[in-house]
């Protein structure tokens, strides 16, 4: 797991809940460099489950264990798919300084994700079906059979947030050729859309790991599943490698051991050590003491909380309302309130922002972009939508004055039956 040279060039290709992706250039070619952090709702969830922020962020066994897995899961996705699935390789793993994070990097894949359905579409409608039934699906089995469990998350059971993972390397021809970049999972296995596949599967198997499920591995039924699809995995990918896939299976369960046996206080600890926040006796005589751990703990959440509420959110708040530009914020209800052009200029000019951010996110191709344009401009159903939205508005400020404001005006003796 040697580290690559570093280079100073460096794109933002992406973000998720787990970390920022860069591509980097270095002497070997381009690269695709993960950089982990703590995403402040990940952040919470983490902590209540495990104690402390994503481990990949600041903890050495997991990140070498998100190696390993890319290791063994790049030759049995070759074994399970042929060329049809390919997962990107990890390259190294290095602790990032500047970032005071971890970093994983693996090769750079040039690809998109799949298209978008919609009407301009017809000619990639194949794609989506594609990924979901000819890879994320039989790809989900696969995992399990051969105890990869929480590796499914990534791979979309009951969370289609997952399609991202998935990038389309060539359609050039009849069969879709697809690359998981992302097998690094930013939260617990226990929040799917799909409620059936939380209680059919994700509850049960946190049951059997007696903890939230977070990218674990049952290194035994892996073990097993290898030896036992020994030969077909040797004709597929040679003796050698076969070797050599064991090896990783090893070090995946030694540093799947030692990342999962930790204490939830050392968890705790251990972050704030690699984050510079305390040193190593602190860290030492915390472990020993995890009760006046805690105590700090709860009180720099308390003071956080101070902070926050009774100091910086007033603050807050009182500066966005003094900079609010009040004259342009007034003028401008009053052109939407009168200017049917004003109020379809503000709904064109939407929907366009939306149609170029899915352009160039490569889910819309240029034709399909173009195509979309021209309707816009040829669509009249937002003249009407518009112009009800602004009665709907109006009628509220009506409602309110009829059901409030006159009754009220009545009871405090201003105004009569008769007026009412």
């Amino acid at each position: 797991m040697a580290a690559l040279q570093e280079s100073s060039v460096a794109k933002l290709l992406g973000a998720g809940r787990s970390g920022k992706v860069f591509l980097v250039e270095s002497q070997s070619g381009a690269i695709a460099r993960k950089i982990f952090y703590p995403d402040t709702i990940a952040n919470i969830i983490h902590y209540f489950f495990f104690g402390s922020p994503n481990p990949y962020i600041w903890n050495k066994d997991a990140i070498a264990c998100a190696f390993y897995r890319r290791k063994i899961l790049g030759e049995l996705v070759q074994f399970w798919f042929g060329d049809r699935l390919t997962v990107t390789d990890a390259l190294s793993t290095k602790w990032n300084q500047e970032f005071k994070a971890y970093q994983i990097d693996t090769e750079f894949i040039k690809g998109r994700h799949v298209s978008l359905l919609q009407p301009c579409s017809r000619e990639r409608a194949i794609e989506l079906p594609a990924l979901v039934r000819g890879i994320m699906l039989p790809l989900q089995k696969k995992l399990i059979e051969a105890g990869l469990d929480g590796l499914v998350w990534q791979a979309g059971k009951g969370t289609p947030t997952a399609l991202n993972n998935f990038l389309l390397a060539s359609d050039t021809s009849n069969q879709p050729v697809f690359v998981w970049i992302d097998l690094e999972s930013g939260v617990p296995a226990l929040f799917p859309i799909n409620i059936i596949a939380l209680f059919s599967f994700y509850l049960p198997k946190t049951l059997k790991y007696k903890r939230a499920m977070f990218d674990d591995v049952d290194n035994y039924k892996l073990k097993r599943y290898i030896h036992n699809y020994q030969v077909e995995l040797v004709a597929n990918i040679g003796s050698q490698k076969y070797q050599e896939v064991l090896g990783w299976v090893d070090r995946l369960e030694y540093h799947q051991d030692k990342w999962k046996s930790m204490r939830r206080v050392d968890r705790s600890i251990q972050y704030q050590l690699k984050k510079g926040a305390i040193d190593e006796q602190q860290a030492r005589w915390y472990s020993e003491h995890f009760l006046l751990w805690y105590t700090r703990g709860f009180w720099n959440i308390f003071q956080k909380i101070i902070n926050q509420l009774l100091i910086q959110l007033p603050i807050t708040l009182v500066h966005k309302i003094i900079n609010i530009p009040y004259l342009q914020f007034f003028y401008n209800l009053w052109r939407f309130i009168l200017s049917q052009r004003y109020r379809i200029n503000i709904v064109r000019n939407y929907v366009a922002r939306r149609i170029e951010r899915w352009q160039n996110r490569k889910h819309l191709i240029n034709e399909e972009a173009d195509s979309l344009f021209q309707s816009l401009e040829r669509e009249k159903s937002s003249e009407y939508l518009t112009d009800f939205g602004v009665h709907l508005g109006i009628k509220l400020f009506v409602k309110i004055i009829e059901y409030v404001l006159v009754p009220l005006l009545y009871f405090v003796g201003l105004i009569n039956e008769l007026v009412l």
